[in-house]
């Protein structure tokens, strides 16, 4: 549809499914292109979406080119109902308006476990803002993709966009934009995951990374040059390798905020704050079997030489010893907990632990290692030695000796 001066839509413009009856399913919602000058809506709508049925149908497409508008036409994509399975309604369509460039995918609230797959993002020109809203579900499935925007990326009121596939965590993806918004969303990624943007912004949301399976893209990256703030127990979580970078302020703001991952380091940031009860740690503390397994030299009775003279650039290093690395950060303020098996800071300025704050490695370090204990036959165990020795075990007339006493008490680094 193209009108050279004005479209006023009082009623309705559809390219809806039609309804599959009590067995049939829904159809899929059509297509609708319209280019005018000049729009107004009023009370009327445009639909392109799914029609109900036993399973519903997919949501179409509609694509906006208007300059001028009098009011925001309402515009709906969404997927049909499914009575066969209410929670699994049809997938979102949808929406692509010309004059900002924007895409969004929006399933008007309506519950679906079915993605809508967004294989190729333009780059001549690039799309200003994506939005995934309202129970709608994005995935980008490519064992390699860019996802790059001019502007925002926005995932609100449940939205929420995967990469990759499920149980193939083998896959790279890289997420560039000015903005990385998410409230009450997920993002899920099967693979690694390298993110490059200005602020990032979660609001009682979760980003987990599955990188276990492959140790060749085990390791992830966050970068955000001005701003990252987690609130309302919001979560980052990897079972990989993750660093977080950027130069200004990473805030944990309260309860539940939790960064954390196998390996952890957070660099570059002129300033963190872990807020009362949010947490930074690394390793996990249920890591499932598939999980990257940091290195620790338990065996070792010195000091690793790479605790002693870490490297400067503050890269995430599979072959370092730390668990949790907070290099080249100017303060440091804890209110919260940080917990890892090795934790280091490296070029500091200030750290600040308050009343309500925790730095711990207690109960994380190794199994076995140089001075671990010895069992007798029935399996009762004598105890680990580090400064002192390891105490005996005894059991009806039988002792056996607790883990040698080792290490540097001048300088104490080893496990």
């Amino acid at each position: 549809m193209e009108i050279k001066e004005l479209l006023e839509v009082n009623g309705s413009l559809l390219a809806d499914g039609g309804d599959g009856g009590t067995k049939g399913g829904g159809g899929s919602g059509g297509s609708i292109y319209i280019k005018s000058y000049k729009i107004r809506t009023g009370s009327g709508r445009i639909s392109a979406c799914g029609g109900d049925g036993f399973g519903g149908g997919g949501g179409g497409r509609v694509s906006v080119d208007i300059f001028s508008r009098h009011d925001e036409p309402k515009i709906y994509v969404h997927g049909g109902t499914s009575r066969g399975c209410p929670e699994n309604a049809g997938a979102a369509g949808t929406l692509y308006d010309a004059v900002p460039r924007s895409l969004t995918v929006n399933n008007n609230n309506l519950s679906t476990d079915t993605d809508t797959l967004l294989l190729e993002f333009p780059y001549q020109p690039l799309w200003t803002n994506v939005y995934i809203q309202n129970r709608a579900r994005a995935s980008v499935p490519l064992l390699w993709s860019r996802v790059q925007v001019q502007g925002q990326i926005s995932l609100l009121s449940g939205g929420m966009l995967s990469f990759g596939l499920a149980h193939y965590a083998s896959s790279e993806f890289e997420l560039l934009a000015e903005e990385l918004l998410m409230s009450d969303s997920i993002i899920e990624v099967y693979g690694a995951l390298r993110m490059t943007v200005k602020i990032f912004l979660m609001w009682n949301s979760k980003m987990v990374i599955d990188g276990g399976e492959d140790t060749t893209v085990a390791t992830s990256w966050l970068e955000a040059s001005n701003l990252v703030v987690l609130k309302e127990s919001s979560v980052v979580h990897s079972n990989a390798n993750l660093g977080v970078h950027g130069q200004g302020l990473l805030n944990l703001s309260g309860p539940g905020d939790t960064i954390q991952a196998q390996r952890l380091v957070l660099s570059l940031f002129y300033s963190i704050h872990v807020g009362p009860g949010s947490v930074l740690r690394g390793p996990l503390e249920t890591a499932s079997s598939d999980a990257v397994t940091p290195r620790l030299y338990c065996e070792l009775q010195d000091c690793p030489t790479e605790l002693l003279h870490p490297p400067e650039d503050c890269n995430v290093n599979s072959s370092l010893p730390f668990t949790l690395q907070i290099c080249r950060v100017e303060d440091i303020t804890v209110e919260g907990l940080i917990k890892g098996s090795v934790v280091h800071f490296h070029w500091a300025r200030t750290i600040s632990v308050q009343s309500s704050g925790v730095i711990s490695a207690s109960g994380t370090g190794c199994v076995g290692g140089a001075g671990r204990g010895n069992f007798l036959d029935n399996g009762i165990g004598s105890g680990g030695g580090h400064g002192g020795k390891g105490g005996l075990a005894c059991y009806n007339g039988s002792c056996v000796e607790g883990g040698i006493s080792y290490g540097n008490s001048e300088l104490p680094c080893e496990l």
